[in-house]
């Protein structure tokens, strides 16, 4: 418009640089106007400070599942620790985490001035406690999710949309249902509020807005086309405090009880037989019938398999004959089974043979009798077209005996089924037929006794990475009993047994050191990584946190893995020495380590 007016101009006048220039001044936003427009914008802050909190509940998630992956987590049960002690103490640690966050958070409302959240000292409080009590429903929240992964990495990912969906999408969805001119709508969006309540995210959102719009009413009705947006919000000239029920009251109260809920349904879950059968199929009545007639057969004398061995079959009659108390270890007619998807794929380990009458009463239609091969020759039983998976038996009707003192080996190639027998001696896989128990005390009964008598070193090393070889050794100590006066001397002492003494303090993980290179520290920065245990050493140390707190049965999976003449030479001196006394039970692929009794495993069973 002033364009044309100025051409206008020029041609009239006859002056070329004669122009006219407009300007606009509208009258300032009101108190009322100006107020809501601050609301406004705190509640915009409010949505998108739901996403870094969803990434941030996901991280909780990370470390459990680590050390599940890496068997830290099995270690630290399998020594005595209490599953609801370790997820106490996880919790507790991601929650102190949490508050350093939350705090820093608050102390951030105040420097950009967030006066909708922290402007009086009723809402500052009520905020700060609506940000800790997120943290303490959603760790455990994210604990349960956790126990579905097995990759971290994955696992930040996946919680990471979980907790964005049910968070910021949720809450947007929320916020536009019941603003709605609709009555119908709006009413739908109050009905599914409380279903959406159930999630920690949404819980927070819900309540750092309500903190924000406590001083004023939602406009819903019908607009004229000459009303401002801003006009959404009224004042009420009220100042109600924020813990009032219908404002952040209530999602404060929820998020308490979630934590508790939560924290209640993690250990139901890890310590109930579903979760169990995650690990493989549990007790069956059908499995259970058949290897207890099994059983009965060989009391009764009845007549064994034509294949079984003449060795194998008097080391069953043995255990069956045995009295109470006669072996430190006894295994008798033992049976581990999976399920598996019909391609073979399965989220185990390879395991062994499987015998088709010992999987059910009778055989499924598709699958009369019928074995199939994976491509790594082990044997399967499909369940039949209903459901398309497999039965997969790892560990097949095995009976053995150990002695007080006795070594004993069992020699196998790749998924014979040895460490899966060590597993559920240990107590990680339950059984899903037969009997073992450990110095009398049966594995699935007295679980918690027994895990006190044995030391167990697993296949792959179950170190945190973290901690320093001293450390590692003095917290497994405590967990198997030994009073913290003298946890100190038991470490040093196995840490000398197995050769470790001078790399002691040392961090027994990969540590990445980060130094910076240049004005932009984050882009050009230079990352080295500098490792401070050896494959061999870890090998060490796994095996010193197994000899500490003198168990009286020890359990070495392949303990040599990894390791150099020299040093499994040391290693077998060292056994030799801390194991005087102990009852062995060794698995391993070299003839030359097993001199002691012997059996070799495949498939399954013994040969």
């Amino acid at each position: 418009m002033a364009a044309t007016h100025s051409a206008a101009m020029r041609n009239i006048t006859g002056i070329p640089d004669a122009h006219v220039t407009a300007s606009s001044h509208p009258l300032p936003l009101t108190t009322e106007e100006e107020a809501s427009l601050r609301v406004w914008m705190n509640t915009l802050a409010a949505f998108f400070l739901l996403l870094p909190f969803s990434y941030l509940a996901a991280t909780y998630a990370a470390f459990v599942v680590k050390e599940r992956a890496t068997q830290a987590m099995l270690l630290q049960l399998a020594s005595g620790c209490d599953y609801r002690v370790y997820w106490l103490g996880a919790a507790i640690w991601e929650w102190l985490n949490h508050a350093l966050v939350c705090f820093a958070t608050w102390i951030f409302f105040f420097i950009f001035d967030l006066t909708s959240v922290v402007g009086t000292a009723d809402k500052a409080f009520c905020t700060l406690v609506l940000l800790l009590a997120y943290g303490a429903a959603a760790v455990p929240l994210s604990f349960i999710y956790s126990l579905g992964f097995t990759d971290h990495a994955q696992t930040i990912v996946a919680l990471s949309v979980v907790n964005f969906v049910t968070g910021f999408v949720l809450v947007n969805l929320d916020y536009v249902m019941r603003t709605s001119e609709h009555a119908g709508t709006a009413k739908t969006g109050e009905g599914l509020a409380h279903v959406w309540r159930i999630f920690p995210p949404f819980l927070l959102g819900e309540g750092l807005i309500m903190i924000s719009t406590s001083e004023f009413a939602i406009d819903v009705s019908e607009r004229d086309e000459d009303e401002s947006w801003l006009d959404t919000f009224s004042s009420t000239g009220d100042k109600p405090s924020p813990f009032e029920w219908e404002l952040a009251g209530r999602p404060v109260f929820l998020l308490l009880i979630q934590s508790v809920g939560y924290f209640g349904l993690l250990c139901f879950l890890h310590g109930s037989s579903a979760w169990a059968r995650q690990k493989g199929i549990g007790p069956g009545a059908a499995l259970t019938r058949r290897a207890a007639s099994i059983r009965g057969r060989r009391r009764g004398g009845g007549a064994h398999t034509e294949e079984e061995d003449e060795d194998v079959r008097a080391e069953a009659d043995a255990v069956d004959a045995a009295e109470p108390g006669t072996y430190d270890v006894a295994i008798d007619g033992l049976v581990k089974a999976y399920r598996t998807r019909a391609n073979g794929s399965s989220s185990s380990s390879n395991v062994g043979g499987s015998d088709p009458s010992l999987l059910s009463d009778e055989p499924t239609r598709g699958s009369e009798g019928d074995r199939s091969t994976t491509a790594s020759g082990d044997w399967s039983l499909a369940c039949g077209v209903r459901s398309g998976v497999r039965t997969r038996v790892a560990v097949d009707r095995l009976s053995l005996g150990i002695r007080r003192g006795e070594r004993f080996g069992l020699l196998g190639v790749n998924g014979a089924g040895k460490s899966t027998t060590l597993k559920v001696l240990c107590g990680d896989h339950p059984p899903t037929a037969g009997s073992v128990t450990v110095c009398g005390l049966s594995v699935t009964g007295d679980l918690s006794k027994v895990q006190r008598l044995i030391g167990y070193c697993p296949q792959f090393d179950p170190l945190l990475e973290l901690m320093t070889g001293r450390e590692t050794a003095r917290m497994y100590a405590m967990l198997k009993g030994v009073p913290a006066r003298d946890a100190d001397a038991a470490a040093d002492a196995v840490l000398r047994s197995v050769g470790l003494r001078k790399f002691a303090d040392r961090p027994c993980g990969t540590i990445l050191f980060l130094f910076p290179y240049g004005q932009l520290v984050i882009l050009t920065s230079c990352f080295v990584l500098i490792g401070t245990f050896s494959g061999g050493n870890k090998r060490k140390l796994s095996l010193a946190v197994a000899l500490v707190g003198g168990p009286r049965v020890l359990l070495l999976d392949e303990p040599s893995s990894g390791m150099c003449p020299l040093g499994r030479r040391m290693m077998w001196d060292t056994v030799e020495r801390a194991a005087s006394g102990l009852t062995l039970l060794l698995t391993t692929h070299a003839m030359d380590e097993c001199e002691v009794r012997l059996f070799q495993f495949s498939c399954g069973q013994l040969d």
